[in-house]
């Protein structure tokens, strides 16, 4: 039944696009997932009319490509770099509800693009960084808001900002508009992270999950000694770090307990699907099983985590400890594949990574980035700013923001590409999302595309 109605809801889709215009000979060009010439020419009839002048047919051809599934993913990725920047946005609308479909099941929408990548906290970054200095789309004032580095947290149409005091604001994401306050009345700790409509925030009395539309509470999980870390969120669950109460995991919609793993946990964890893993106060990195809780592997670090264990590829996993060494260990069996003792330690609360390459910032103002597989140092680039929260990196670009100033680099070789200084002495980690920079200072909230 299920293919059955798949394979109808793409005969309807190439229907409604061909009413709307004619198929058009398929191209050479073609990279879909279909190689025979059927395949090649419905996926290119519609790429060509996400370019039309006419509303209705570029609709229909997003819904086209939609229905397609995941065989239209390669062609669709290859437009984001288009220089139509109507292209642009649709192929950004058809990823976005590929990625939807594939989480529906879970419950679980990527819905989140800020400090340490996606919900899961994998490190990964969405979104896309310009080449070019991008323009201020709208900005709005914000006065007494308490900075976090992981303030910012940006929805579909939504984009909150928290304040360290329990203040949530929530702004429209297509014009700055105010949309609703709200307070938690705790101190908020780390950053919140959004999915499936729920925006969850760690804070000194526990967890609390608002309702992304409203900003009303949903449920609150306290904890006695609070929780000093990013949650995460996979398949449907929220993982936390619960201070002297070990890692816990919350129904996403209804808050009731659903996993606990007694420990002593420190820093952010890392969950991809089955892969969770958490450091641990006396310098541990713990590989969990999803289903039980209890100990696969563990990895005697020598200090504990700087900041957060994160995905550096496929089966890899980085994590910086306090005694500045930057390991990779093997996500299946817990073997150290390299190490290196790095020459500053590192305020930031984020590793990122980026098409095998992984980058930091330090202390003494650097921007540093080493290959994902060996450690081998790539490039190293002094900003003259010691106050450096994490970057946010995606295969071409990496850019970081400190006192009002942001930067964006090359990934491959540290160029510079832009700079943007504005009248602040504190800001936020910058995050993209959709096309979108958001970056908040100690004064505005400014959107840049």
């Amino acid at each position: 039944m299920r293919m059955d109605f798949a394979f109808g809801a793409v005969a309807l889709a190439a229907a409604i696009v061909s009413v709307a215009c004619p198929v058009q000979p398929a191209t050479a060009q073609d990279v879909g997932g279909d190689t025979s010439a059927q395949g090649r020419s419905e996926t290119d009839a519609l790429v060509e009319r996400l370019a039309s002048p006419t509303a209705a047919v570029r609709q229909a051809a997003e819904d086209g490509l939609v229905a397609l599934g995941e065989k239209a993913r390669p062609r669709v990725e290859a437009l984001l770099k288009s220089t139509d920047a109507e292209v642009r946005s649709r192929a950004r609308s058809v990823l976005r509800r590929l990625d939807d479909a594939a989480r529906s099941a879970t419950r679980a929408s990527l819905t989140w693009a800020g400090l340490r990548g996606n919900p899961s906290r994998s490190g990964i970054a969405g979104g896309e960084i310009p080449a070019t200095l991008p323009e201020a789309a709208w900005r709005v004032r914000v006065q007494g808001i308490k900075l976090l580095q992981g303030s910012v947290v940006p929805g579909e149409d939504t984009v909150m900002c928290l304040s360290r005091d329990g203040v949530i604001r929530c702004y429209a994401a297509k014009d700055g508009a105010r949309r609703w306050l709200t307070n938690v009345e705790s101190e908020i700790t780390a950053s919140a992270v959004l999915a499936g409509g729920r925006l969850v925030v760690p804070t000194t009395s526990g967890l609390v999950a608002l309702d992304e539309k409203t900003g009303r509470r949903v449920w609150h999980m306290p904890a006695d000694y609070g929780c000093y870390a990013a949650p995460a969120v996979d398949g449907g669950r929220v993982y936390a770090a619960l201070k002297n109460l070990g890692v816990r995991a919350f129904d996403l919609i209804s808050g009731e307990q659903v996993f606990h793993a007694p420990m002593t946990p420190s820093g952010a964890l890392l969950i991809d699907g089955s892969l969770i893993v958490a450091g641990t106060e006396d310098g541990m990195l713990v590989r969990l099983d999803p289903r039980t809780g209890k100990r696969i592997w563990k990895v005697d670090l020598g200090s504990a985590p700087n900041m957060g264990p994160t995905l550096a590829g496929p089966g890899m996993i980085a994590v910086l400890a306090r005694d500045r060494y930057l390991r990779v260990i093997g996500a299946e069996r817990g073997k150290t594949l390299w190490e290196r003792r790095l020459p500053r330690a590192s305020k930031s609360e984020s590793l990122v990574s980026a098409a095998g390459r992984l980058f930091l910032t330090d202390d003494g103002g650097s921007l540093r980035s080493f290959e994902a597989g060996t450690g081998r140092p790539i490039w190293n680039r002094n900003e003259g700013m010691i106050e450096m929260g994490g970057p946010c990196a995606t295969a071409e670009y990496v850019m970081w923001g400190t006192r009002g100033r942001l930067v964006c680099r090359s990934t491959s070789s540290g160029v510079l590409q832009w700079r943007l200084d504005l009248d602040a002495v504190d800001d936020a980690v910058p995050v993209i999302r959709d096309g979108t920079i958001y970056f908040l200072t100690d004064l505005e909230l400014i959107a840049l595309r």
